[in-house]
């Protein structure tokens, strides 16, 4: 009898795990636990997932693609997501990609940049505007897209670099442009060269190549001081 009894107990134990997902072994014993959904086992571990936001991507471990989940484990979004970045450094939205077409994706579940980009953005934050930026390239031209799905910058400069604090180079055509998105003032690049390395007062030295001789613009793109100065001398109007 008692034999028969543990024979029942690990036929149930088997039925369990068939229905209620895969036990620990080695092959996913990183994992802390899994839960169901739709029948499907989602695998999760508590150290790390969850350990920068509020929701965070599980992946579906029959086919391999993600939904966004809160840390009470409510599946926010469908399993149809192919790639996700995660919600990592206070971001509120992320880049996803849906059948190799990218998008943006919020901490709500909401889309709000349409999937149909073939390559993944490049994501920026300014921390003066509070704001999610992202470079996206579409037919050969790249454009610039802000978290609320809004077009910044239209999808006709052959090429756009963050360059920090706000400031964007540009190049459309043969030109090149620098791109301030506070005061959204375009200054055409010509042979000035910004350094982009700002002093806490919101300064940085501008260089006209031709001449040599430097100036002083600040994050909104206003010229502080004129190309008319020596490097050493300029220095003095960065504090």
């Amino acid at each position: 009898m008692k034999e028969r009894t543990i024979v029942i107990f690990l036929l149930l134990s088997h039925i369990c795990m068939f229905v209620f997902g895969e036990q620990l072994t080695k092959e996913n014993s990183y994992y802390d636990s899994f839960f169901i959904s739709n029948g499907d086992t989602v695998w999760y571990k508590l150290g790390s997932d969850w350990s920068d936001s509020e929701v965070d991507w599980l992946i579906n471990a029959r086919t391999g693609l993600f939904a966004l989940v809160d840390t009470n484990l409510n599946v926010i979004t469908e399993f149809k997501y192919t790639y996700a970045y995660p919600f990592s450094q206070g971001m509120n939205t992320v880049g996803a990609s849906i059948n190799n077409k990218w998008g943006v994706v919020n901490k709500l579940g909401e889309e709000v940049v349409k999937f149909k980009y073939p390559h993944s953005p490049y994501s920026f934050y300014d921390t003066i505007l509070k704001k999610e930026f992202y470079i996206f390239k579409k037919r050969h031209k790249e454009g610039v897209i802000d978290e609320d799905g809004d077009i910044v910058i239209p999808f006709d400069r052959v090429e756009i670099f963050n360059c920090g604090y706000g400031i964007l180079q540009i190049q459309k055509g043969k030109n090149y442009f620098w791109y301030f998105l506070r005061t959204k003032k375009t200054i055409l690049h010509g042979t000035q060269t910004v350094e982009c390395s700002f002093y806490k007062s919101g300064k940085t030295i501008i260089i006209d190549e031709k001449t040599g001789k430097c100036g002083v613009i600040d994050t909104t793109g206003t010229f502080i001081k004129p190309c008319v100065y020596d490097r050493n001398e300029v220095k003095k109007f960065l504090k």
